[in-house]
């Protein structure tokens, strides 16, 4: 078994309305280059352990998941990509907007 990293999600968070003003392919290449960000550091620190991925293919999970699999090639041995949860099923267990 080994550790488990997770990025800290903060729903009031003011960076998710700060880009309203790009285009749509803009906000989504801001979105993966910020995962990148996030994940290459642990890829490269932890050179010798192999990676699960889990996401949702409403992130662009899907797509910086597989750059990084084909960058660090071995050490991306799984990745999970599910659906978005439907918008009624968050606004019921997230009532912030």
């Amino acid at each position: 078994m080994g550790s488990v990293h997770l990025r800290k999600f903060n729903v009031t968070d003011k960076e998710m309305y700060k880009n309203s003003a790009k285009s749509q392919s803009e906000r989504r290449e801001e979105k993966r280059r910020k995962k990148r960000l996030h994940i290459e550091p642990l890829l490269e620190q932890f050179s010798k352990r192999k990676f699960i991925f889990v996401g949702d293919s409403g992130e662009e999970d899907p797509e910086v998941y597989a750059q990084l699999a084909r960058k660090y090639p071995g050490q991306v041995i799984i990745m999970c990509s599910a659906p978005p949860p439907p918008p009624m099923y968050i606004s019921n267990h997230f009532p912030y907007r």
